[in-house]
Protein backbone atom coordinates (compact mmCIF):
# COMPACT_ATOMS: atom_id res chain seq x y z
CA UNK A 1 0.00 0.00 0.00
CA UNK A 2 2.80 2.56 0.86
CA UNK A 3 4.58 1.77 -2.77
CA UNK A 4 1.43 2.69 -4.54
CA UNK A 5 0.59 5.56 -2.42
CA UNK A 6 4.37 7.09 -3.02
CA UNK A 7 3.75 6.20 -6.76
CA UNK A 8 0.55 7.63 -6.95
CA UNK A 9 2.06 10.83 -5.42
CA UNK A 10 5.07 10.70 -8.15
CA UNK A 11 2.58 10.34 -10.89
CA UNK A 12 0.46 13.21 -9.59
CA UNK A 13 3.38 15.45 -9.12
CA UNK A 14 4.85 14.70 -12.23
CA UNK A 15 1.77 15.94 -13.12
CA UNK A 16 1.27 18.74 -12.44
CA UNK A 17 4.76 19.96 -13.21
CA UNK A 18 4.09 19.23 -16.70
CA UNK A 19 0.30 21.28 -16.48
CA UNK A 20 2.15 23.94 -15.03
CA UNK A 21 4.33 24.08 -17.90
CA UNK A 22 1.92 24.16 -20.35
CA UNK A 23 0.05 27.08 -18.58
CA UNK A 24 3.62 28.37 -18.53
CA UNK A 25 4.19 27.90 -22.46
CA UNK A 26 0.72 29.03 -23.02
CA UNK A 27 1.08 32.65 -21.11
CA UNK A 28 4.54 33.11 -22.54
CA UNK A 29 2.81 32.78 -25.95
CA UNK A 30 -0.11 35.14 -25.11
CA UNK A 31 1.83 38.25 -26.72
CA UNK A 32 4.38 37.05 -28.87
CA UNK A 33 2.49 35.66 -31.71
CA UNK A 34 -0.19 38.08 -31.15
CA UNK A 35 2.12 40.91 -31.01
CA UNK A 36 4.53 39.18 -34.32
CA UNK A 37 2.16 37.94 -36.42
CA UNK A 38 -0.66 40.95 -36.33
CA UNK A 39 -0.62 44.97 -35.86
CA UNK A 40 -0.46 45.81 -31.98
CA UNK A 41 -2.29 49.41 -33.44
CA UNK A 42 -5.17 47.31 -34.17
CA UNK A 43 -8.19 47.63 -31.90
CA UNK A 44 -9.37 43.98 -32.11
CA UNK A 45 -5.38 42.97 -31.77
CA UNK A 46 -5.78 45.05 -28.04
CA UNK A 47 -9.46 43.39 -27.62
CA UNK A 48 -7.89 39.96 -27.96
CA UNK A 49 -4.76 41.16 -25.43
CA UNK A 50 -7.15 42.11 -22.99
CA UNK A 51 -9.16 39.23 -23.37
CA UNK A 52 -6.34 37.03 -23.59
CA UNK A 53 -4.89 38.32 -19.79
CA UNK A 54 -8.26 38.59 -18.27
CA UNK A 55 -8.82 34.88 -18.97
CA UNK A 56 -5.01 34.74 -17.47
CA UNK A 57 -6.11 36.06 -14.96
CA UNK A 58 -8.86 33.75 -13.58
CA UNK A 59 -6.74 31.10 -14.55
CA UNK A 60 -3.80 32.26 -12.00
CA UNK A 61 -6.20 32.54 -9.36
CA UNK A 62 -7.53 29.06 -9.77
CA UNK A 63 -4.33 27.55 -10.71
CA UNK A 64 -3.09 26.27 -6.85
CA UNK A 65 -6.63 24.20 -7.04
CA UNK A 66 -6.56 23.15 -10.24
CA UNK A 67 -6.04 19.73 -9.29
CA UNK A 68 -8.68 19.82 -6.81
CA UNK A 69 -12.58 21.83 -6.33
CA UNK A 70 -11.21 24.43 -9.24
CA UNK A 71 -10.26 21.54 -12.04
CA UNK A 72 -12.92 22.34 -14.39
CA UNK A 73 -12.55 25.83 -13.81
CA UNK A 74 -8.86 25.85 -14.82
CA UNK A 75 -9.67 23.70 -17.98
CA UNK A 76 -12.17 26.07 -18.92
CA UNK A 77 -9.66 28.91 -18.51
CA UNK A 78 -6.77 26.86 -20.21
CA UNK A 79 -8.89 26.24 -22.99
CA UNK A 80 -10.68 29.32 -23.64
CA UNK A 81 -7.12 31.08 -23.96
CA UNK A 82 -5.41 28.29 -26.62
CA UNK A 83 -8.96 27.70 -28.44
CA UNK A 84 -9.59 31.41 -28.14
CA UNK A 85 -6.73 33.02 -29.65
CA UNK A 86 -6.20 30.33 -32.57
CA UNK A 87 -9.88 30.96 -33.26
CA UNK A 88 -9.40 34.99 -33.18
CA UNK A 89 -7.05 34.18 -35.79
CA UNK A 90 -8.35 31.99 -37.82
CA UNK A 91 -11.41 34.05 -38.29
CA UNK A 92 -8.86 37.49 -38.56
CA UNK A 93 -7.12 35.48 -41.09
CA UNK A 94 -9.79 35.27 -43.57
CA UNK A 95 -8.52 34.10 -47.26
CA UNK A 96 -5.07 34.69 -45.62
CA UNK A 97 -2.16 32.08 -46.22
CA UNK A 98 -1.63 32.42 -42.70
CA UNK A 99 -5.31 30.38 -41.97
CA UNK A 100 -4.25 27.54 -43.04
CA UNK A 101 -1.45 27.30 -40.09
CA UNK A 102 -4.22 28.57 -37.77
CA UNK A 103 -6.63 25.76 -39.09
CA UNK A 104 -3.89 23.21 -38.26
CA UNK A 105 -3.29 24.57 -34.55
CA UNK A 106 -6.87 24.95 -34.11
CA UNK A 107 -7.65 21.93 -34.71
CA UNK A 108 -5.47 20.36 -32.43
CA UNK A 109 -6.59 22.29 -29.42
CA UNK A 110 -10.04 22.03 -30.04
CA UNK A 111 -8.89 18.31 -29.96
CA UNK A 112 -7.09 18.31 -26.40
CA UNK A 113 -9.75 20.95 -25.45
CA UNK A 114 -12.07 17.78 -25.02
CA UNK A 115 -9.74 15.88 -23.06
CA UNK A 116 -9.17 19.05 -20.76
CA UNK A 117 -12.43 19.79 -20.12
CA UNK A 118 -13.82 16.10 -19.46
CA UNK A 119 -10.99 15.50 -17.47
CA UNK A 120 -11.68 19.16 -15.25
CA UNK A 121 -15.25 17.71 -14.99
CA UNK A 122 -14.40 13.90 -13.53
CA UNK A 123 -11.65 14.62 -11.50
CA UNK A 124 -9.68 12.19 -9.58
CA UNK A 125 -7.27 9.77 -11.88
CA UNK A 126 -9.67 10.11 -14.76
CA UNK A 127 -8.59 13.55 -14.97
CA UNK A 128 -4.83 12.92 -14.48
CA UNK A 129 -5.41 10.30 -17.02
CA UNK A 130 -6.57 12.60 -19.80
CA UNK A 131 -4.80 15.77 -18.92
CA UNK A 132 -1.87 13.93 -19.31
CA UNK A 133 -2.96 12.39 -22.90
CA UNK A 134 -3.64 16.17 -23.72
CA UNK A 135 0.25 17.00 -23.08
CA UNK A 136 1.23 14.58 -24.65
CA UNK A 137 -1.25 15.55 -27.74
CA UNK A 138 0.16 19.10 -27.68
CA UNK A 139 3.59 18.45 -27.57
CA UNK A 140 3.19 15.85 -30.45
CA UNK A 141 1.09 17.65 -32.99
CA UNK A 142 3.32 20.97 -32.20
CA UNK A 143 6.95 18.39 -32.84
CA UNK A 144 4.50 17.24 -35.90
CA UNK A 145 3.93 20.49 -37.59
CA UNK A 146 0.87 20.32 -36.18
CA UNK A 147 -0.39 17.89 -39.43
CA UNK A 148 -4.04 17.54 -40.54
CA UNK A 149 -5.17 15.18 -42.85
CA UNK A 150 -6.18 16.80 -45.91
CA UNK A 151 -4.24 20.14 -44.90
CA UNK A 152 -0.74 18.27 -44.13
CA UNK A 153 1.54 20.48 -41.68
CA UNK A 154 3.21 23.85 -41.06
CA UNK A 155 6.63 24.18 -42.65
CA UNK A 156 8.44 27.48 -41.29
CA UNK A 157 8.00 29.01 -45.06
CA UNK A 158 4.95 28.86 -44.05
CA UNK A 159 4.94 31.62 -41.78
CA UNK A 160 5.30 35.15 -42.77
CA UNK A 161 6.57 37.24 -39.91
CA UNK A 162 7.17 40.96 -40.64
CA UNK A 163 8.67 42.48 -37.66
CA UNK A 164 8.75 46.41 -38.35
CA UNK A 165 7.06 47.18 -35.35
CA UNK A 166 9.57 45.35 -33.16
CA UNK A 167 12.05 47.64 -33.51
CA UNK A 168 10.61 49.62 -30.54
CA UNK A 169 10.56 47.11 -28.13
CA UNK A 170 14.13 45.63 -27.99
Amino acid sequence: MGVQLVRDHAIQLFLKVQVMRKVERGLQFLNRPSVDRFNPESYLVRLLLLALMLTSLVLSAVISESFGDQSLLFAGMYVLIQVGRNLAAFVALHGHKLQRNFTRILSWFLLTAVLWLVGGALGGTTRNILWGVAIVLEYISAAAGFYVPGIGKSVTTDWDIRGGHLAGKR
